[in-house]
């Protein structure tokens, strides 16, 4: 599903990674029924990561319970997304995920690894 990025890049993208809270490391955005409906209501995303067993039909009830703890929440996709290319725009790129440096490359490099140029791989 092409358009599937729209939806799944907000859910961990610009978060903190690693072992951290779920309430830091996945993103809730705010969206209407349709939209909801149409992802069994995965939009509430870190509801699903701290208790992915609930169903879809009870994570809005469940995000209703934990709402106060999301330290990352958006408004909407639309929000989302015009931030991001703001950001992109102004260079306010994040800094590339530690596993994702060279071993002997500066951990404050921006650089993502391209795994097919990489010469460990060679």
């Amino acid at each position: 599903f092409p358009l599937a990025g729209i939806f799944a890049i907000p859910e961990h993208y610009e978060c903190d990674y690693g072992p951290g809270s779920v309430f830091r490391t996945t993103r809730t955005v705010i969206s209407n029924r349709l939209v909801g409906f149409c992802q069994w209501n995965a939009n509430y995303h870190t509801a699903h990561h701290l208790l992915p067993a609930v169903p879809g039909h009870n994570v809005p009830r469940l995000h209703a319970l934990i709402a106060s703890e999301c330290e990352v929440v958006e408004r909407s996709y639309l929000r989302y997304h015009i931030g991001v290319l703001g950001r992109i725009g102004r260079r306010q790129i994040p800094p590339a995920p530690p596993w994702s440096l060279e071993p002997d490359e500066d951990r404050s490099a921006d650089r993502l690894v391209n795994p097919r140029r990489s010469p460990s791989r060679r």
